[in-house]
C-alpha cells in the first residue's frame, strides 16, 4: 500500500511540474475585444413658435423628427413665415462626456438648399428639472430671450444632463422644409 501510494504521488508530481512548466514557460495570448458605442445627443423635446405678418406669433406644430433623434424637420406650408423661434431639449442619454459643437440650420425650397445662420440661445446643462426653467416650462414666444444663456458653442453635456437651446432665425417664406441637426463630438 505503501508503494502505491509513493507511485501514485511521484506520477502527480512529474504531471503537475509538467502542466506547469507548459502554462508558464511560453508568452500567453489573450484576445480581447474593446466594442466602442457611438455617443451622440439626443433631441428630447422641441417648441416651434412662428412670426406672422398679420397675427403675431403662434405655436407652430407642422414638425417631425428623425428616427436617429438628431434632426428636427419643420415643414412650412402656403403661409409665409416671416421669423422662428426654434427651442430644443438636448439630452445626452450616454455614459460619456459629449459636446454639442454645433446646430446646423437648413432650407429646402423651390430655390434648392441653403445654410441659415441661427441667433442661438444656449442654456446650461441641468440633471432635472427643465421643464420648471423659465427658458422652457410655459415659456411665449414674447418671453424670448430669457436671459441667462451661455456665450457660444462648445457646451459640456455630461452623461444624463440635458440643455435647451433656442434658435432665432429670420425666414419670409413659405412651401420650404427646415431642418434643424445637432452636431455632437467628445
Amino acid at each position: 500500500m505503501t508503494n502505491v501510494f509513493i507511485v501514485i504521488t511521484l506520477l502527480l508530481s512529474i504531471l503537475l511540474v509538467s502542466v506547469g512548466y507548459g502554462l508558464w514557460s511560453d508568452s500567453l495570448k489573450a484576445n480581447v475585444y474593446i466594442y466602442m458605442f457611438p455617443g451622440y445627443l439626443e433631441i428630447g423635446s422641441w417648441k416651434v413658435f412662428a412670426g406672422y405678418r398679420c397675427d403675431g406669433c403662434l405655436g407652430y406644430n407642422l414638425t417631425y423628427l428623425s428616427p436617429s433623434n438628431d434632426t428636427l424637420h419643420i415643414l412650412i406650408g402656403d403661409r409665409a413665415i416671416e421669423y422662428a423661434w426654434i427651442g430644443l431639449v438636448i439630452e445626452n442619454n450616454n455614459e460619456v462626456n459629449i459636446y454639442l459643437r454645433d446646430i446646423e440650420v437648413k432650407i429646402n425650397d423651390t430655390s434648392g438648399d441653403y445654410n441659415l445662420t441661427p441667433i442661438s440661445y444656449l442654456y446650461e446643462p441641468v440633471k432635472t428639472g427643465v421643464g420648471y426653467m423659465p427658458y422652457w416650462g410655459g415659456v411665449k414666444c414674447s418671453d424670448l430671450p430669457v436671459s441667462g444663456y451661455l456665450a457660444w458653442y462648445p457646451v459640456l453635456v455630461k452623461p444624463g444632463y440635458k440643455m435647451v437651446a433656442w434658435l432665432y432665425v429670420e425666414l419670409g417664406l413659405s412651401n420650404a422644409e427646415i431642418t434643424v441637426k445637432i452636431v455632437s463630438d467628445y
